[in-house]
């Protein structure tokens, strides 16, 4: 039986075995760049270590075989081989950082041909890495007898295995380094084109030229030579001569080497590109008495980019410049010295609900209507406009002034009439209308503002019912009054600094208090307090109304919660739910969690018809979700949405609020007041409650009670107030604990 140590190494210390092991490392530097570092490597690790064999081995690409850079062998290099990883320890070496095996290796890994053959007992492998973290290869001790290998044997063979790595690694780089200097060597020597030399005088007379130049242009090298029969000049395409002169001698004066593209005229006659690099070099008077460089023929290479240009800056639905090609076209009279830059109209052009044309005949129909919108836009188009697709359903038009400018009314008046006629897709026409936001290059100073103020020409424009809506002035001061808005709503509701009200719900019957609706409040300290629907509108444009509506449960339930505690009997309250809460699949489980121990059918959520009716089958789950959790249901502003009977009864819904327009007509208009009957009668029937919004007056409160509504809100019993003052004013007179 082999011990761990020999009884030698046994009375070293491990710091005297690294001691040791450093300072042969160290004169083994001498090695690097040699094989023999490799092998001198293996010899420090086999006799510091007392172990039979030391091998160090590199995985080939084939990652199944490994062939060894040294292996010493008690004591003495072997030579190298290469062997396979299948079954052997090696292998697993691979895919861990390191790998020992105290005993028994070789009954372990019998298909391991080398193992066999030197019967080793014991094995440790540790393995090497590149700088990118790559697998190089691997160490690897082998011992004749049972052997254990320390942490700290173990990390002296990985600083070995370090080294090697790294030596191995940087061969590899030179070999690479060698092999791409050859590669490139010959790509030169075979690569078509023409070196040159000649004076820097005025007709650059060429003293060498290579004989590529026959197969670049037509001429023969001596044509060339001494400006013989032509210079060089002479051949390049007129329209870039003066180019041509112009960045050479830019170049020249800044003493750097230049490098252009321009044309030349074959001696057939026809046209090519070429790409020249060259520079200028001192005479023997130390001043630029030569050029030299190298000429390619880059015809096909222009082509190809001018047909990936194209690609690229093409609408591929429509054939009109894309996105990308207007903001080029817009960036570069942007970039302009002030005074030439060009005055100009830019209007974003839509389709008036699109989408309804996709959802009822399908999307390739949709696209059908794009291309021959675009065609007849194209049309109607005159010299100095260009019109892109910006997005799905948008196109701009820019106008560039002209003396013989239209007035931009009139120019979009003539563009926008060729939706007049249907478009014939698919045998069906389709009968389309279009609407626009249009901006002055006056008014702004950069490319995405000018986009941006007339996307919010068109936004102003559907808002009021116009087709086309020219940016202002007024309007540039709105929508700055309204990003401040948004900005500080925005901060608002991540320092959580919105509060909110509760306005009284009364038993008509008893004037007693029954409940409580919670109403969100923003009080700004510079805008004071912001009416909910335009922080509503704020927060639906930002895509935060869950958000919001998250914050307001939990503070009601907070609210509840102290009530709770102070006050025998718990008001319930009545919370509002923004139609985009119904599609998160984490409302009932976040309600929930907000309500926590308060009892249930203590909160109803309240969310308006129209809410209902935008999705009604997900509007179903979630209610009845919701009531199977502990919420009640209300529907607000009732009789002003679409829902017909059948879905009320399929909500599940316990109470329907009557909405204020028709309690404030009820006295003085039979109609209201025989939609408000009808719906108290028809809640009766379903066997739901109603409430009436807006109560104001005792005549209204008297009227509703007549007609069956037990239950009312409105400034005739109170407004919405603080927390502090509600509870004092409505719950003071509950018994307290």
């Amino acid at each position: 039986m082999g011990s761990d140590k020999s009884t030698e190494e046994s009375q070293r210390s491990d710091a005297e075995i690294a001691d040791d092991i450093l300072k042969r490392v160290a004169e083994a530097q001498r090695l690097v760049g040699h094989n023999e570092y490799f092998v001198e490597l293996m010899r420090i690790l086999a006799a510091s270590l007392q172990v039979d064999h030391a091998m160090v081995a590199e995985v080939l690409p084939d990652q199944h075989t490994a062939t060894t850079k040294a292996l010493v062998s008690y004591g003495k290099p072997v030579a190298n081989f290469t062997y396979n990883l299948d079954g052997s320890p090696c292998e697993q070496v691979l895919d861990r950082d390191h790998c020992a095996f105290p005993n028994e290796v070789c009954e372990r890994f019998p298909r391991d041909e080398v193992l066999q053959e030197i019967q080793a007992q014991s094995y440790l492998g540790v393995p090497m890495f590149d700088q990118a973290g790559f697998r190089l290869g691997l160490i690897a001790l082998l011992h004749s007898e049972p052997r254990k290998f320390s942490q700290f044997e173990q990390g002296l063979v990985a600083i070995i295995a370090a080294l090697a790595g790294a030596e191995l690694a940087q061969s590899h780089s030179y070999s690479e380094l060698k092999e791409s200097r050859r590669r490139l060597e010959t790509l030169i020597d075979n690569l078509p084109g023409v070196a040159y030399r000649c004076k820097n005088d005025e007709y650059w007379t060429m003293e060498f030229i290579s004989s590529g130049v026959s197969a670049l242009t037509g001429y023969t090298a001596k044509d060339f030579l001494g400006n013989r029969t032509l210079s060089w000049m002479d051949i390049i395409y007129p329209p870039d001569r003066s180019l041509v002169d112009k960045r050479v001698e830019t170049k020249k004066e800044r003493q750097k080497p230049f490098q252009l593209s321009y044309r030349i005229i074959r001696k057939d006659g026809q046209v090519r590109w070429v790409w020249e690099q060259g520079q200028a070099v001192s005479g023997t008077d130390q001043s630029y008495g030569y050029l030299e460089g190298f000429i390619t023929d880059i015809t096909e290479r222009q082509e190809q980019r001018d047909k990936i240009t194209k690609i690229a800056f093409t609408d591929t639905l429509t054939g009109l410049p894309n996105r990308a090609a207007l903001l080029s076209h817009l960036h570069y009279n942007a970039n302009e010295p002030e005074a030439n830059k060009e005055a100009m109209y830019v209007a974003i052009i839509d389709v008036v609900n699109f989408r309804r044309i996709n959802d009822e005949w399908g999307i390739h129909l949709g696209d059908e209507v794009l291309k021959q919108l675009a065609d007849r836009i194209s049309e109607s188009m005159r010299a100095n406009e260009y019109c892109a697709r910006l997005s799905a359903d948008e196109f701009v038009l820019v106008v560039h002034n002209t003396e013989t400018d239209e007035p931009i009314e009139a120019v979009l008046e003539r563009v926008l009439s060729c939706a007049k006629n249907p478009i014939r897709a698919d045998h069906i026409e389709v009968q389309i209308a279009l609407r626009a936001g249009v901006v002055h290059t006056s008014m702004i100073d950069t490319t995405n503002e000018l986009l941006q103020s007339a996307s919010t020409a068109l936004h102003q424009a559907k808002l009021n019912g116009q087709q086309v809506c020219v940016f202002s002035q007024k309007l540039a001061a709105q929508l700055q009054q309204h990003r401040h808005r948004t900005d500080r709503f925005m901060r608002a509701l991540a320092q959580h600094e919105l509060t909110i009200y509760f306005q009284p719900q009364i038993d008509l019957r008893t004037n007693q208090l029954i409940g409580a609706e919670v109403l969100c409040r923003w009080i700004d300290d510079e805008l004071g307090m912001v009416p909910p629907d335009e922080f509503i509108a704020i927060a639906a444009e930002q895509g935060v109304l869950n958000q919001l509506g998250e914050q307001v449960m939990g503070l009601a339930c907070d609210y509840l919660r102290q009530w709770q505690e102070s006050y025998a009997q718990v008001v319930k309250i009545s919370v509002n739910l923004a139609v985009q809460q119904l599609d998160s699949h984490e409302l009932v489980e976040k309600l929930v969690q907000f309500r926590g121990e308060l009892p249930q059918q203590l909160i109803t959520l309240e969310i308006t018809e129209s809410a209902l009716m935008t999705d009604p089958e997900q509007a179903m789950r979630m209610i009845h979700e919701l009531r199977q959790s502990g919420f009640r249901f209300a529907v607000d502003d009732f009789g002003t949405g679409y829902s017909s009977l059948a879905y009320l009864q399929s909500f599940e819904v316990d109470i329907l609020k009557i909405d204020m327009s028709f309690v404030h007509k009820m006295i003085d208009d039979g109609s209201s007041a025989a939609i408000v009957s009808t719906i108290i009668a028809m809640a009766q029937t379903l066997g739901m409650k109603t409430i009436a919004e807006g109560v104001e007056t005792e005549a209204q409160a008297e009227a509703l009670l007549e007609a069956g509504c037990t239950s009312a809100q409105g400034y005739f019993f109170a407004k919405p107030m603080p927390a502090d003052e509600f509870a004092k004013q409505w719950l003071s007179h509950l018994n307290a604990n």
